[in-house]
């Protein structure tokens, strides 16, 4: 029953969600004059990444070095299976699959994949123009295109921002300790798993049928 299988569609969800928080800038003035600053992004959870801010890491013995804000992460926190976008396996679509002889049934299983978009920044102002360009896309949703391969090129996938953006700034900690505004957005991608490519005869469709109308 089970093959050993891996056609890399979580990971292509994965990359694609994290490619478009890839160019975000914040601008801070400098002597009058304004400056661009490009947000780095990582794929890291927040508490990993917090510890990182925290925590001041060794070029050398006598060098310490911390992490510059602002910064971006993401990390996807859960995958469920979407029955309202199930279809029902009669509708399963056949393709011609390229180096294959005859046509292939390819089963998709529709994917809810849930991710969190954190942002890091020392001022406010920072945060609010990193949410100014995210926002105001997702109005409800933000259509983005994957190639998942065997014949599923150009899948479209609907990204959906739940309930805005949560800001909480840290107040813990001592005086000397660094300033840092911590904020979250929510996002459900809805995407697709698709199983290996089977024959058409391998999932017995019924082609012709005989109807003894005198018997009725």
């Amino acid at each position: 029953m089970f093959t050993t299988y891996y056609g890399e569609y979580t990971r292509k969800v994965v990359v694609g969600f994290g490619t478009l928080f890839n160019n975000i800038y914040v601008n801070h003035p400098d002597d009058g004059v304004g400056k661009k600053i490009r947000v780095p992004l990582t794929y890291a959870p927040k508490e990993k990444f917090v510890r990182r801010l925290l925590e001041e890491s060794s070029i050398s013995t006598d060098t310490k070095v911390g992490i510059r804000l602002p910064q971006l992460s993401f990390a996807m926190s859960q995958m469920a299976v979407d029955p309202s976008r199930r279809r029902n396996k009669v509708n399963t679509d056949i393709y011609d699959v390229s180096g294959s002889t005859g046509k292939k049934m390819i089963v998709e299983t529709p994917i809810n994949y849930s991710f969190n978009l954190f942002i890091y920044t020392r001022h406010i102002t920072d945060t609010l123009q990193i949410a100014e360009q995210i926002i105001p896309y997702f109005n409800p949703e933000f259509i983005i295109k994957i190639n998942f391969g065997a014949n599923r090129d150009e899948t479209s996938i609907p990204l959906v921002m739940l309930n805005g953006i949560n800001i909480n700034e840290r107040y813990d900690g001592d005086f000397g300790d660094r300033r840092i505004n911590m904020s979250s957005i929510g996002f459900i991608a809805k995407g697709y798993m698709f199983g290996p490519a089977g024959t058409e005869e391998s999932v017995n469709l019924i082609e012709d049928f005989d109807i003894d109308v005198e018997a009725l």
